[in-house]
């Protein structure tokens, strides 16, 4: 388990649905500038563990993390390292 199954448990879906629903609901709790750099060309936003909690909030993120099979900490500090590495691509198996 890891950070596919975290998106994918959010939404009930695929990964790509789940990558879709987080973009939307950080983009619309303060995070527009970075997930624009996320989904766009050039260079990719950096983005915090804790800026990750603040716009999703504890329960999306606890919600995540369970579907995951990991501690809530784990999940926000692996999800920070792919969007800021790798934007909001669809993580394959071997980059959770």
């Amino acid at each position: 388990m890891g950070l596919l199954d975290g998106l994918s448990g959010l939404v009930g879906g695929d990964a790509s649905s789940g990558i879709a629903a987080t973009m939307e609901h950080l983009a619309a709790n303060g995070l527009a500038d970075r997930v624009a750099s996320w989904t766009g060309d050039g260079q990719n936003l950096p983005v915090s563990a804790d800026e990750l909690r603040s716009a999703l909030g504890n329960d999306k993120v606890q919600q995540m993390a369970s579907a995951a099979g990991q501690p809530a900490e784990d999940f926000l500090a692996q999800l920070s390292s792919h969007l800021s590495s790798n934007g909001a691509s669809v993580p394959t198996e071997n980059s959770q």
